[in-house]
C-alpha cells in the first residue's frame, strides 16, 4: 500500500520534459475571443477562436448545439438567406480533414454543425432548425472576418487552429 501512495506521489510530480504551451491573454474581437499558445521550445502556435456556442477549426465555423441532438438532417439559413441543407457541406469538410460522423449510430453528428468559412465571413448570424417546423437555434458570428484578420496578425495560420 504504500509503495502505491509512493508510485502515485511520483507520478503526479511535474515532468520537466514535457513542454506545455503558455497561453496568451485573450483577447477579444466583435464576440470572439483569441487565446494564442505558443511552445517555448519548439515556437509552435496553438490557436483557439471562440465566441459562445461556435469556435472556428481548419477553415470552418463549428457550432456547438446539445451533444443529444442529431444535426444530420438540419438546415441553417445565414442571415436572410435560403436555407441550406447540413449535408451539403459534407464533400468540402471532408477536405477540411473533418469526420463527417462519430461512432453513435443514434446520433452520428453529436450535436455539432460545421460551415465553411467562406460562408460566413460578412454573416451577423445562422440559424440551425435540426427538425423540420420547429424551433431554430441562432448563433451570432458577427466580427467574424475581424477576429481571423486578428488571429492572422498574431501569428495564427489555418492549421494552428485545433
Amino acid at each position: 500500500m504504500l509503495i502505491h501512495l509512493a508510485l502515485l506521489g511520483h507520478l503526479s510530480l511535474p515532468t520537466p520534459w514535457r513542454h506545455v504551451p503558455r497561453p496568451s491573454d485573450p483577447r477579444h474581437f466583435g464576440g470572439w475571443t483569441l487565446v494564442v499558445r505558443t511552445d517555448a521550445f519548439s515556437t509552435g502556435h496553438v490557436c483557439r477562436l471562440t465566441r459562445p456556442g461556435a469556435e472556428y477549426q481548419r477553415q470552418a465555423v463549428v457550432l456547438h448545439l446539445s451533444p443529444k441532438v442529431d444535426t444530420s438532417q438540419g438546415v441553417y439559413r445565414i442571415d436572410t438567406a435560403p436555407p441550406r441543407s447540413v449535408g451539403d457541406d459534407q464533400a468540402t469538410l471532408a477536405g477540411l480533414g473533418f469526420e463527417l460522423h462519430n461512432d453513435d449510430l443514434a446520433n452520428p453528428s453529436g450535436g455539432l454543425v460545421r460551415i465553411p468559412v467562406g460562408r460566413l465571413l460578412n454573416a451577423s448570424a445562422v440559424r440551425v432548425e435540426t427538425v423540420a417546423f420547429t424551433a431554430s437555434t441562432k448563433f451570432n458570428l458577427g466580427g467574424l472576418r475581424a477576429a481571423l484578420d486578428a488571429a492572422k496578425a498574431a501569428g495564427c495560420q489555418d492549421a494552428d487552429f485545433q
